[in-house]
């Protein structure tokens, strides 16, 4: 998300970036937002059903949302909610 693929602007390692989103290898950052009670911590994993498709990066309980919140690193083909 932070460099472009689709220009024919060159870098160090874009010929890589190139060939793991053609695979759909690439990953991205989620927000979370905990609906029930618990708190979110980092490296927690993360599954869709029996499917582990990623891990959260940092989290923690937000006193404004009254909710535990987190960031996650996920597959690429996950479908955001």
């Amino acid at each position: 998300w932070t460099v472009s693929l689709d220009d024919e602007r060159d870098f160090i390692g874009k010929p890589v970036l190139v060939d793991q989103k053609a695979k759909g290898g690439l990953r991205k950052f989620v927000a979370l937002v905990l609906e029930g009670r618990g708190v979110l911590r980092g490296h927690q994993k993360i599954f869709d059903g029996e499917r582990e498709v990623g891990e959260i990066t940092s989290g923690g309980f937000s006193p404004t949302l009254e909710r535990s919140i987190a960031l996650a690193r996920v597959a690429g083909d996950v479908a955001d909610q």
